[in-house]
């Protein structure tokens, strides 16, 4: 939900010695959206990174192995957002399908029995989630929100 898109390379030189990254400006400087939840007092930000490398490579990064670069297989995934079952569908047969949360952790894995469409039972709490799926040597990502 509201996903921004950010593209940018910084080369350092000698005089660089660490990478920091994350918000370094005042509460009072900084734009912020809650979804969800009720404010604790708390304070607190995520910032999700993805596609992100760090070489020491004068040739820079390579990312011919990222999503956006991928075969163009189209995929669709519906209802979004999702209550109680998902189904996603595809030109390609889908042999396999991961969920994660948003930390990286496997939560469930089911085989497509390489058909082009199939229908998960969800039973997760409400909240945002990554599908991985998986198709002849390709992998595809896309997002979902589980809503109760």
């Amino acid at each position: 939900v509201n996903w921004v898109e950010m593209s940018y390379q910084f080369v350092a030189d000698e005089a660089y010695q660490f990478v920091a990254f994350g918000n370094f400006y005042d509460d009072s400087l900084t734009d912020t959206l809650r979804i969800g939840g009720e404010p604790s007092g708390e304070v607190t930000g995520y910032y999700y990174l993805d596609d992100f490398c760090l070489t020491t490579s004068p040739d820079g990064c390579d990312f011919t192995n990222t999503t956006k670069f991928e075969d163009k297989t189209e995929v669709l995934v519906y209802p979004v957002p999702c209550q109680d079952h998902l189904v996603v569908e595809q030109t390609t047969p889908i042999e396999q399908i991961e969920i994660y949360n948003t930390q990286g952790e496997l939560l469930t894995s089911h085989y497509g029995d390489k058909r082009n469409k199939t229908r998960l039972n969800i039973e997760l709490p409400s909240g945002m989630y990554i599908l991985v799926i998986y198709s002849d040597e390709q992998k595809q990502v896309k997002r979902f929100v589980v809503s109760n």
